[in-house]
This record gives structure tokens, C-alpha cells and sequence, in this order.
């Protein structure tokens, strides 16, 4: 895209453009009005520029702003991948309560969950009226805050924001019955897009796989192998966006709840508008096994850091951890020639000096993956490391 000129340039050159029509040889004649007479014509020309820059960034997906905004990012998703970014999830949850037979517990009565929660003090709402017919029970309650904000996991304690009789105050959460999940990034819904327009269809390919779990809210990608040993049975790895991940666990791993949507995306086209013959995506003769990510632990150690401070290594973690959410496994068939499936110890040395200002020194680096020293590493390209990826555990400086 060409650059947009500046309004002090298309000033200039309109003022030397109307010199030269009128052929004006002297600078002082008529310099005021032709300032301001160029200055205008500036000013209107420099709204054409951005118009056209505007338009020409709206007519490719990978540089296209939002609907927003004025821009066709979101029309572009709606023809390959059939709909708008996915909005943030209010988690729900099933809680198992206590009282006295006959208590009621409203719909619309609200809960807190406590400051030992995985979310402390946010507020939840019961779906429907429950009697209780025993001493326990169970209700289901949504978050009033949608998104991860608000996320619980089973063993976490609420209490009632009000008093209900015959009912005990403290709650407990039994199971997670819908993932929390926040909106999806227009950054993330564009390279899912631009994925769309990459992969053809082909029938239960890999490419397939990943074009049909883009339906499920939440997931960053999934990484689909035939299983060693069984040549009809596809395992599918499912790697979640950061933060729709597992609570406690590290980023990319997804919850159990979205291995369930992306299981039912794969068997079901999701868009009810179509016809069922349309629908089915899963290949007859296919076994699908739908798999959480499995993150390895990583630790890397920096020895001789002339500053050890907290800022140089704050942004030594943050260039690692950057460096590792691209290494990925590598699937023959959909990645094409874009392999990125091994973590180097040069990569690694070039992306802390990225970071840290000059007169900061280090003699060498390690890798160690479960005891073992590596001067490189490959995830995902054996059956025993099918769906790895790296994460850092621990960074030492010695």
C-alpha cells in the first residue's frame, strides 16, 4: 500500500503545481492567497487519500478493519467461515446445595462466590426454580458476568446473597456445564479466516479438521493425526487461546467443556440454517478422538546475566514466552511449508538479545525438558509426542 502523503506535502505541491500553471517566478507574489488556496485544496485532497487507503485496506481479509470501524473484516468471515466473531460465554455451573426438605431456591436468586474461589465475589443467578426434596440438591447458575472473568471449577464454594429458608447459605460447584469464554479477538477471528481461505475442503483431510473446529468458540487450533496404529481412528488435539484456557493449567490447554463443542462440530456442520444433508462432516468410515493439547514443561537457563534485575527479567520471560507460543506441531497437509515445530537454543539466544539493552551480556543457554539437556527440541513429530507444545516452567540464572 502506497503511503499517504502528509498535509504539509500535498500543500507544497499544490502550491508549486498552481506556480507553475500561472507561470509565478517571483515567491512574493500573491504568497498569502496561495498559501491559503493550497492549504484548502490540501486539506480535501488529504480526505480523498485516506478514503481510497481506507477502501483499498477493506478489499483483502488480512489487512481489513472491522464493520465498526467502516471496514469488511467481519463480511469476510461471514462468507467462508458463516458468522461474525463468537461473543464472550457466561460460564454455568451446577451447584450442589444443602437444607431442609421443601426449601425453595427462586430462579433469579443470586450467589457470591467466595474469596477462595478460583474467581472470588462475582455474582451468579439460578436458571430455574428448585424445591428441594431432600437434604441436598443441586441448582444451575450462570455467571452475570460473561467472559473468564467469572470462571469456577468444580469444588469451589458460594454463598447466597440473601437468606433462603430452609436453605444452607454456602454452595458448592459440582461441574462446569458451559465453558466461560471470552469474546474472540478480531486478530484471532482473522487468521481463522485467512486460514479458511487457505485450506481447501477435501473430504476429512487435516485441513478439514481444522476448517471444522473453527466453529467452537474459544479454541486457538487443533492438531489432527492419524493414530499410530490404527489408521481409521483420527486423534485430534485441541489447543485453547490463553484465555479461554484450563484454569490452573498452563495456557492452551482446554477446558473439558470445549473438547465436547469442537467433538460436535466435526460430526455437525453448527449452522441450523442449512439442510442436514449438508450438515454431516465427520467421514463414515472415521473414528475421531477428540484430545487435550499436552503442554512440556520447559526450563531454560541463562548463565552469567550481568542483570539480574526485575524489569531484565521480566522482559526476558516475556520474549520467551512469545518465542514458544509459535512453536507448534507441525501437521503434513495443513501447514504447508510453515514449520515451526522445533525450539532452537540460537532462537532462543536471539530473542533475549531482542530485548535487552546493549551492555547486558550472557555466555550461554540450556534447554531441559524432563531432566534431559537438549540443544533443540521437535513437539509433535513422533506418535510419542503427537499434539506437544512447549511452555516455560522455569527460567534460571545461575
Amino acid at each position: 500500500m502506497a503511503d499517504i502523503p502528509t498535509l504539509a506535502e500535498l500543500q507544497s505541491q499544490i502550491e508549486n503545481d498552481i506556480k507553475s500553471g500561472l507561470g509565478i517566478t517571483r515567491t512574493w507574489v500573491g504568497k498569502v492567497m496561495l498559501k491559503v488556496l493550497s492549504l484548502v485544496q490540501a486539506a480535501k485532497l488529504k480526505i480523498y487519500y485516506l478514503h481510497i487507503a481506507q477502501i483499498q485496506k477493506n478489499i483483502f481479509v488480512d489487512t481489513a478493519t472491522s464493520e465498526f470501524s467502516g471496514g469488511t473484516l467481519e463480511r469476510f468471515g461471514r462468507v467462508k467461515l458463516g458468522r461474525n466473531p463468537y461473543p464472550a460465554v457466561a460460564g454455568e455451573y451446577t451447584l450442589d446445595v444443602t437444607g431442609s426438605i421443601g426449601g425453595v431456591i427462586l430462579k433469579g436468586q443470586t450467589f457470591k462466590s467466595s474469596l477462595g474461589s478460583t474467581s472470588p465475589d462475582k455474582l451468579y443467578s439460578v436458571k430455574s426454580e428448585v424445591t428441594l426434596t431432600g437434604t441436598t440438591g443441586q441448582i444451575e447458575i450462570v455467571a452475570l458476568e460473561p467472559g473468564t472473568g467469572s470462571v469456577l471449577q468444580a469444588g469451589d464454594e458460594l454463598e447466597t446473597t440473601s437468606p433462603i429458608a430452609n436453605v444452607d447459605s454456602v454452595a458448592t460447584v459440582n461441574s462446569v456445564d458451559v465453558t466461560a469464554i471470552e469474546a474472540e479477538d478480531l486478530e484471532d477471528y482473522r487468521n481463522l479466516v485467512i486460514q479458511a481461505f487457505q485450506l481447501e475442503p477435501q473430504g476429512g483431510a487435516a485441513t478439514d479438521y481444522r476448517i471444522w473446529a473453527a466453529d467452537a468458540a474459544g479454541i486457538r487450533t487443533v492438531y489432527p493425526y492419524t493414530k499410530d496404529g490404527a489408521i481409521y481412528t483420527v486423534q485430534v488435539f485441541v489447543e485453547a487461546l490463553p484465555e479461554n484456557s484450563e484454569p490452573g493449567q498452563p495456557a492452551g490447554y482446554p477446558p473439558e467443556s470445549m473438547l465436547t463443542d469442537v467433538e460436535d462440530v466435526i460430526e455437525l456442520d453448527p449452522d441450523t440454517t442449512k439442510d442436514i444433508n449438508e450438515r454431516g462432516r465427520r467421514p463414515l468410515q472415521a473414528t475421531v478422538e477428540v484430545l487435550e493439547v499436552v503442554p512440556v514443561a520447559v526450563t531454560i537457563t541463562i548463565n552469567d546475566l550481568s542483570d539480574k534485575s526485575a524489569p531484565v527479567i521480566a522482559l526476558i520471560t516475556s520474549a520467551i514466552e512469545d518465542l514458544m507460543y509459535t512453536i507448534r506441531p507441525y501437521i503434513p497437509g495443513a501447514d504447508g511449508t510453515n514449520r515451526k515445530d522445533t525450539l532452537y537454543i540460537s532462537a532462543l539466544i536471539a530473542a533475549i538479545y531482542d530485548v535487552l539493552d546493549e551492555g547486558i551480556s550472557f555466555s550461554n543457554v540450556s534447554i531441559e525438558i524432563a531432566s534431559t539437556t537438549y540443544s533443540q527440541y521437535a513437539f509433535g513429530d513422533t506418535p510419542a509426542k503427537y499434539g506437544t507444545y512447549p511452555y516455560l516452567d522455569t527460567l534460571s540464572t545461575p
